[in-house]
């Protein structure tokens, strides 16, 4: 059976660079809790350039979530502010960082991205 979360990083880990986080040189810890078991992995950024590896250690932020919640955010179907604001995510260290990781979490099934949107007649751009 396939793992969403380990599909997850493991796409991360081959995309290698994400221009979204040109700006962003962190490492963020998540730790996925299952009942009495903590997952760890962690996202390495170096001015986009990205790093995945199973595991704990030093990070400048640590996003904790149940593993439900954490399925839902690497599924679109959950938004990481929305959970974060639910208390459904936890944060410690570098709150700005969440902003920025979010980026890496795909939208909700079916929606478009602002940039595949037509203009509206008459809009200025």
């Amino acid at each position: 059976m396939a793992d969403p979360i380990s599909d997850f990083f493991e796409d991360l880990s081959q995309r290698k660079h994400d221009p979204r986080l040109s700006h962003v040189t962190a490492t963020v810890r998540f730790d996925i809790v299952d009942g009495r078991q903590t997952d760890s992995w962690r996202l390495v950024v170096r001015d986009g350039q990205l790093e995945v590896e199973p595991g704990d250690g030093a990070a400048d932020a640590t996003v904790t979530a149940e593993r439900t919640v954490f399925e839902g955010l690497v599924s679109g179907t959950v938004n990481a502010m929305a959970a974060l604001l639910r208390g459904e995510l936890l944060l410690e260290g570098n709150a700005n960082l969440i902003v920025s990781v979010q980026r890496l979490f795909p939208g909700p099934p079916g929606g478009r991205s602002p940039r595949t949107i037509p203009a509206k007649a008459g809009a200025s751009s």
